[in-house]
């Protein structure tokens, strides 16, 4: 820059210094035009060199404020709580915070909403998932508050106090409903098996509970729903000996009719009870005639082997012998399955099971392990042969195909297998079958690759499996970790087996329906599929669905999804349905049936009072404060004083060539054109 400096004080000095042009001019305009050239050759000169600026950015975050609303239905009966001084006093505190935080409002019940709806409808609460989802969208940001409007009885999911992971932000409570214990009989509880199959008896267990009624008499009857009527199957009766009492009555039935079967419990009600809706629930099982044989070998035993009897079980229709290679396997004519797990061996190359699968047409899942002999497991099957000239072991993560259609996949538990620990694969080239299928393809070291993990293929009335890879025991841990459940995983491979072990279907077009029982809360999906002449999936032709329950018909059309049709009926009322699915395909007309059941949800009238003390615990893990509803206007006055509660201030550095800012080629040119103008009208170029 001196160096600049120096070189246009030379160039104006050179200029004006002698110049005899300006001897009559006033000495003032001499030094005007000087600096006027001086400045002009010094910022070219300088700009020349391109110069850097460095700019420094501020950003300020305000804190986040949730106001979470509880909407269920046991915030209803607090009625002289949730009214127009409620609704007036929230909406103030609103408008308060929003001028200073981001606020964020939703409601909650068995689902979080990004809203506010004051409906107070929903059929359970479930706050561990709005905690849930509050950390995982929020807890790495400025979160500065947690204003948690509920009663505190919560009946589905965990306990919010073990589940809650915001540690960074206080919680101020509102309290609703009355904590008080009520003078009520209810039905606490209500055991039975989902499924039974015909001819067996099965049992339910009633958990009743009392409170205030010493002395009292209950009468507990046992209906099952038959063509809309109300059989009584049995009924015992309760003595009552002492204010806070809990007893188990257990009622022994037989399933005598296929189908989804309604029962219900009733107990007798009791003068000067808080309320009587949960002296009633219903429940629904369905009863089968058969259920399909399934075959576990294993080399030897296995993590994955207690998993896959997990899943396997959890699947009433299902019956499952476990079985060691070095055990009397025996005849296999009775399965529909056999699952082979690191089978076959060096050990145990197990020829005649495997030769009898091929002579019977069994279907079969090979999962691969460190035991598996690669060489006996490529002669085994057609669907995956694995070059390998070495012993060594692949981490593979699954990856959805997204070209697999043979059966369905729910979005929500593809999304979870992303997120799964690898299965322990071998290494090597993994070439498919003609006519094999890939379900999922590996991940390595996070790189997408087109190696074969979970594929099937159905060739010649045979259906085969492979899983070339062991581990699954992680993917249910993982799941459970994630979700407290092991649905996700569970369901992923009952549709495998399910696949595999189901009977060829000629149909050319089919609906399958993904459970027989829903839930009120649950959205009824169908999924359906259309075959061409070649049985190949197609889906040109669009397919119309009829749902019907009694007198009441719901019109509705199939969703397009990779080659096969869905459909999302949303949301019905409690019921049995019937559905038909039809399409016209090529001037045929095609359609398939099917029937299922919504159950009603009555979480919400079992327990009734409220749970304060949950709401206590946590504004003391968190360092907030419990308020009364009345109190709901020193909310904001508590925020506004708590000194972690403040804006994050963000910075950010670029930087940039400061030739590229235009305005500067403005300023060279005007002091260039103002030199010019001036030496013009002083009669001079």
């Amino acid at each position: 820059m001196v160096l600049c400096a120096v070189l246009a004080l030379a160039l104006t000095v050179l200029l004006y210094w002698k110049d005899q042009k300006f001897n009559q001019v006033k000495t003032v305009w001499k030094w005007v035009l000087a600096a006027l050239r001086f400045l002009s050759s010094f910022l070219i000169a300088l700009f020349l060199l391109t110069p850097f600026i460095k700019i420094i950015s501020e950003d300020i975050q305000k804190p986040i404020v949730v106001y979470a609303q509880d909407e269920s239905s046991s915030m209803a009966i607090n009625k002289g709580q949730i009214n127009e001084d409620y609704f007036e006093k929230r909406n103030q505190l609103l408008d308060q915070l929003n001028s200073d935080y981001e606020l964020l409002p939703f409601s909650f019940g068995n689902e979080v909403k990004s809203e506010i709806q004051d409906s107070f409808l929903e059929k359970s609460t479930n706050i561990s998932a709005l905690l849930n989802f509050i950390g995982d969208q929020y807890g790495d940001q400025n979160l500065g508050a947690v204003i948690l409007a509920t009663d505190g009885i919560y009946n589905e999911g965990s306990n919010p106090i073990y589940r809650n992971e915001i540690s960074n932000a206080p919680f101020y409570p509102i309290a609703f409903g009355d904590s008080t214990l009520k003078k009520d009989v209810l039905i606490k509880n209500l055991f039975h098996n989902k499924i039974a199959y015909l001819g067996d008896k099965f049992p339910v267990q009633v958990d009743i509970e009392s409170k205030g009624f010493s002395g009292a008499k209950l009468t507990v009857d046992f209906y099952e729903v038959k063509n809309n009527q109300n059989n009584k199957i049995d009924s015992k009766t309760i003595n009552i000996n002492r204010d806070q009492h809990f007893s188990t009555v257990e009622f022994l039935t037989e399933a005598k009719q296929v189908g989804n079967i309604k029962y219900f419990v009733r107990v007798s009600s009791l003068n000067g009870e808080f309320s009587t809706s949960n002296n009633r629930k219903s429940l629904h099982i369905d009863i089968i005639d058969s259920r399909q044989k399934f075959l576990l070998l294993a080399h030897a035993a296995h993590p994955d082997v207690t998993a896959l009897k997990a899943i396997i079980e959890s699947n009433k229709n299902y019956q499952l012998d476990i079985k060691y290679a070095d055990e009397s396997i025996g005849d296999l004519k009775s399965y529909d399955l056999i699952l082979l797990h690191s089978l076959p061996s060096e050990k145990f190359p197990v020829s005649n099971v495997l030769r009898s699968i091929e002579q019977n047409n069994i279907s079969s899942l090979f999962i691969t392990g460190s035991n598996t002999s690669i060489a006996r497991f490529n002669a085994a099957q057609d669907v995956l042969s694995i070059a390998s000239q070495t012993s060594a072991l692949n981490e593979s993560q699954a990856v959805f195909n997204e070209g697999f259609s043979s059966f369905g996949l729910d979005d929500k538990e593809l999304d979870l297998v992303e997120s799964l620990p690898p299965l322990t694969t071998h290494f090597g080239e993994h070439n498919l079958g003609a006519t094999a299928k890939t379900v999922f393809n590996q991940r390595i070291k996070d790189i997408d690759t087109d190696e074969a993990l979970i594929l099937v293929q159905d060739q010649s009335n045979i259906k085969t499996g492979i899983i070339a890879g062991e581990g699954i025991w992680k993917w249910r841990l993982i799941n459970y970790l994630q979700l407290q459940n092991h649905e996700a995983v569970d369901n992923i491979f009952a549709r495998l087996f399910q696949y595999l072990s189901t009977k060829e279907d000629k149909r050319r077009f089919r609906t399958n329906i993904s459970q027989n029982v829903f839930k009120e809360t649950d959205h009824v999906v169908i999924d359906a599929q259309l075959y061409n002449d070649n049985f190949e999936l197609v889906n040109d032709a669009e397919v119309q669905a009829v749902i019907r329950q009694g007198n009441s018909t719901f019109n509705f059309t199939f969703s397009r999804k990779s080659n096969y049709y869905i459909l999302d009926a949303g949301r019905l009322a409690p019921g049995n349905y019937s559905y038909e699915a039809s399409t016209n395909f090529n001037g045929e007309q095609l359609s398939s049936k099917g029937n299922f059941t919504v159950q009603d949800v009555e979480l919400e009238q079992f327990d009734l009072t409220a749970n304060h003390s949950l709401l206590y615990e946590l504004a003391e893990q968190t360092g907030g404060q419990v308020l009364s509803v009345d109190e709901l206007s020193n909310v904001s006055e508590l925020i506004t004083n708590n000194a972690s509660i403040k804006p994050v201030v963000y910075y950010s550095n670029s930087t940039e060539k400061l030739l590229d800012q235009k305005w500067i080629f403005f300023i060279i040119a005007f002091l260039l054109a103002f030199e010019w103008f001036i030496r013009r009208y002083l009669g001079s170029y």
